[in-house]
């Protein structure tokens, strides 16, 4: 039997979110089946989207005491995806059973993981109504529901650097109450990320995204949960 094709489209704040988050979904879809016998997954980089801008306009607005409106965000966000979503037809056919990943560093540093209930997941909700509004704005289009991809999203605190701190099964509590720069030179020894070689960030981040990886990333990092829950669901819902 062929394996099956899936389309996964990521948009990220770069070229290292990017390729850490393709380990990370080609790890949960396919780590158990290294040969890509049932799942085949063609990973697709939307380089020319990113919605970091947009996050840290709201984030400024917010600590200047503006009271900014997140259904403007969500609005901004609702159009990144319909033009990630024309890239991606641009360059594939697309169905029902393909994903669309969104995501977004926010550079705010948090004390604590459960901090992340306190400020941070008021984000999870706003890029959740960005996706549902998507939804329905590419249905006004005239693209049936059975082309529309699945929209996963996901922001880290402070940064994708927090994911591979806890995927190397480092102390987390370390790791947080840390600047994003300085969690960069944390994880990478480096000065910082323009001076990041593909060998140390290989050795240092894509060689433990394992599903023992995943396993310590879904327990210490409280954003990583619905996006891999429903990513491993996902899986399964693609062999059956």
């Amino acid at each position: 039997m062929a394996p099956i094709k899936r389309n996964i489209g990521i948009i990220g704040d770069g070229p290292t979110d990017r390729i850490i988050f393709t380990k990370i979904v080609e790890c949960i879809l396919t780590e158990e089946d290294p040969s890509k016998e049932f799942i085949d997954c063609n990973i697709i980089e939307l380089q020319r989207q990113t919605i970091f801008d947009l996050i840290q306009k709201y984030i400024n607005a917010e600590k200047k005491n503006l009271s900014p409106n997140p259904q403007h965000l969500v609005k901004s966000v609702t159009g990144v995806l319909i033009s990630g979503f024309k890239e991606l037809l641009d360059q594939v056919d697309i169905c029902n059973c393909d994903i669309i990943i969104l995501t977004t560093d926010s550079e705010q540093v948090l004390n604590m993981p459960d901090d992340y209930f306190n400020y941070g997941i008021k984000f999870f909700h706003i890029l959740s109504e960005a996706a549902i509004n998507f939804y329905g704005a590419v249905l006004a289009q005239g693209y049936p529901q059975n082309n529309i991809p699945l929209v996963l999203t996901i922001i880290t605190f402070p940064s994708t650097e927090i994911l591979i701190a806890a995927a190397r099964g480092l102390k987390i509590a370390d790791y947080y109450n840390t600047r994003p720069l300085e969690l960069k030179q944390m994880i990478y020894n480096v000065p910082d990320a323009r001076t990041l070689s593909e060998e140390d960030l290989k050795s240092k981040a894509l060689d433990h995204i394992t599903l023992k990886g995943i396993e310590n990333i879904f327990k210490n990092i409280p954003e990583s949960r619905h996006f891999i829950q429903t990513l491993s669901t996902y899986k399964v819902s693609c062999c059956l």
